[in-house]
């Protein structure tokens, strides 16, 4: 007798791609969060140096702050930076204004400065930002430049970066969009199964349930219907053998 042919499960088979597309999703992701991450500092810092800005190494370290792994995160991580960057700007502009009549030094501005930008961040814990950029402003004044004019370009960097890096991101997400289309427009193979009968029990779970009496009514009916055949085959008139006595005793 020949072997019988085995069939290959295509639930087996579909199960197995479709946790290697998975994997190969999650690892292109990766590569591509290391991509963006390293041509956003580059490009950043390249834009910076070629817009004239002074600090273009701000504009590179905005860029990979503002850079995470999910493209939700980076853009609340851009707004946030965005609004915290210019409220550190705007709180050392204000309190160089204020103290340079009383003679203070760069030392107690920046104090003033950070104590009011905390009060920020402790009601906004995204835009502690502020912060470290008020301090910033006043660290990198130049005496031939105003503190706004140092704000300015601070503020530039850093949303400058910001921005080139969320871009990155986003030109990042539509490439592995286009991917997946692509992916899901090749024709149709048996590794399709999976999907097929998942869709297949979703049908059948929209259907509306059946009639409960008359289901009852074809079980009664089935039932009764086995119960005549057992009792005719269990009938002793019905056995071989005393048909067989029967037909040879000539009874028959």
């Amino acid at each position: 007798m020949p072997d019988a042919v085995q069939i290959p499960n295509p639930l087996v088979r579909d199960s197995f791609r479709t946790r290697l597309g998975v994997w190969n999703e999650k690892r292109i992701r990766g590569i591509a969060f290391v991509v963006r991450c390293s041509g956003a500092a580059t490009a950043a810092y390249l834009v910076a140096s070629w817009a004239g800005l002074p600090h273009s190494v701000w504009a590179a370290m905005s860029a990979i702050i503002v850079s995470q792994e999910h493209f939700e995160d980076t853009s609340a991580s851009l707004t946030a930076r965005i609004i915290g960057t210019l409220i550190g700007i705007g709180v050392a502009v204000g309190v160089n204004l204020a103290t340079t009549p009383l003679g203070l030094d760069p030392t107690a501005q920046i104090a003033a400065g950070v104590a009011i930008c905390a009060l920020v961040a402790r009601s906004h814990p995204t835009l502690r930002v502020c912060m470290w950029t008020c301090p910033i402003v006043f660290l990198t004044a130049e005496p031939t430049a105003s503190t706004a004019m140092v704000g300015l370009y601070r503020g530039s960097e850093v949303i400058l970066g910001a921005l080139i890096g969320a871009v990155l991101h986003c030109l990042a997400e539509a490439i592995i969009e286009a991917l997946a289309r692509r992916l899901a427009a090749e024709p149709k193979t048996g590794a399709d199964a999976l999907s097929l009968s998942v869709q297949g029990r979703r049908h059948f779970s929209n259907l509306e349930p059946p009639d409960v009496p008359s289901v009852l009514e074809l079980g009664i009916d089935q039932s009764m219907s086995i119960v005549a055949e057992t009792e005719q085959i269990a009938d002793p008139r019905n056995s071989p053998l005393k048909s067989r006595a029967r037909f040879f005793d000539g009874s028959r």
